[in-house]
This record gives structure tokens, C-alpha cells and sequence, in this order.
């Protein structure tokens, strides 16, 4: 875990295609954050506290951009890092490392995380959790989707979250609202109980043809994870 002030090395991976840039932060060998570099970037390193100089590590900086650039040319990548979360509540940390058995390619909704890590009615705070998530791809939000095939929220924005999913070879066509807003569920995956649902109505799980109001309804931990 990072000592109290110690100091932290800030740099940027140029990313292929129009993904833009990633802001990676560590500290003593170990990631800090991983997020997409914005306009507000520049006001955070304004308003930054000064600290003293930190020491670069160039071979961990090269090994990260090497696979993030993997990553983001289509390439399955395994980001085996030491992370610092020693700040965030063992909620979080339960709900990252759930996230982190989501395999490549694949995606689970946010009642499965609630489920794995034995809390199956807090799917609004598992959303909350995924909406902190500091560690962009390592801990995999972006699989992270909606019940009934929608696509879900994304803190970095629903338009990356989609790309990062078409990379990695999940249709994504009919994960989102309909201009009327309906949550359409994907035909191909349309089972008993798999019910069309508008927003506020509570969640039906496949085959059950029941509701569980306990469990938040269709938009909350997607809402959540916004920060809406």
C-alpha cells in the first residue's frame, strides 16, 4: 500500500484508432489509476498538490504501453498488476475482484456480481462500485451490462463502453433503449420470463417470471454506476 503523501508518477499511453489516450497513475510498482485522458486533465494537474519527485519506472511504463496497445488493436491481454486500493471500502474491493473473473469477451449484469459476492439484494451499490472503478480494462466495467440484455451504464461513457465490447467480439446491436424507452432484451437470447421491460418497472429474471423489488429495478445500478 502507498505510504501517506508518497509521490506518484503520472504519464499517458497513445492509444490506436480514435480511442485517444490513456492517463496511467502508479506508485512504487503498483497502479494508482488507469482512466481515459480528458479536458479536465489539465485543471487536476493545476490543482495538484506539490510533492516531491517520484522515480520513473521505465520498464513498467514500456510493459503497459505494450499491452494496452495490444489491447486496443483487438489482442487478448492479460493485466497481471499489483494494484494500490488499500483506500477504498472491502465492498469495493469485493465487487472489483468479482469483476475480475468476467473472462474476455464475455459479459454478466449486475445482479450476477451482487450474487458472487453473497449480497444478491445490493445491485443499486454494486452499480456504485463499478461507477469508482479506478483501474479502466484491468478491472473489466465494461462487461458489466444490464439485466435483460441492456447494455448497462459506464462512467467513461456508454459510447467507449460499446467499443471496448465490439472489440472484444460481443454484439452490442440491441444493448440499449428504444426511442420509447424500452430496455429491449436481445431476441436471439429471449427466453420464458424474459419480459420486455420500460424503465422504473422492476427487474424479471429469466424463467422466473417473478419481479424483485429488493433487487432495485431495470435502471437503477446502471443509473449508479453513471452517477446519476
Amino acid at each position: 500500500m502507498k505510504t501517506k503523501d508518497a509521490p506518484e508518477v503520472q504519464f499517458t499511453i497513445h492509444l490506436p484508432g480514435n480511442f485517444g489516450k490513456l492517463l496511467v497513475s502508479y506508485c512504487d510498482g503498483r497502479l494508482m489509476s488507469v482512466r481515459i485522458a480528458g479536458r479536465n486533465e489539465r485543471r487536476r494537474r493545476e490543482n495538484k498538490v506539490s510533492r516531491p519527485a517520484a522515480t520513473r519506472d521505465e520498464s513498467l511504463e514500456q510493459k503497459l504501453r505494450a499491452d494496452f496497445r495490444a489491447y486496443f488493436s483487438g489482442k487478448k491481454v492479460s493485466f497481471d498488476y499489483p494494484l494500490d486500493d488499500g483506500k477504498f471500502t472491502p465492498f469495493q474491493r469485493a465487487v472489483w475482484g468479482a469483476m475480475r473473473k468476467i473472462r474476455y469477451g464475455e459479459t454478466r449484469p449486475y445482479r450476477w456480481l451482487a450474487q458472487e459476492i453473497g449480497k444478491p439484494t445490493a445491485s443499486r451499490a454494486v452499480g456504485n462500485a463499478c461507477g469508482k472503478n479506478p483501474f479502466l480494462i484491468i478491472q473489466p466495467c465494461h462487461r458489466v451490462v444490464g439485466s435483460g440484455g441492456t447494455l448497462g451504464g459506464f462512467s467513461a461513457g456508454l459510447d467507449l463502453k460499446k467499443a471496448l465490447l465490439k472489440l472484444e467480439g460481443v454484439d452490442v446491436a440491441q444493448m440499449r433503449p428504444n426511442k420509447k424507452g424500452f430496455l429491449k432484451v436481445n431476441i436471439k437470447e429471449r427466453r420464458p420470463g424474459a419480459l420486455q421491460l420500460r424503465a422504473g418497472q422492476p427487474v424479471h429474471c429469466y424463467g422466473s417470471g417473478r419481479s424483485h423489488p429488493k433487487s432495485g429495478t431495470a435502471e437503477s445500478a446502471e443509473s449508479a454506476e453513471r452517477g446519476t
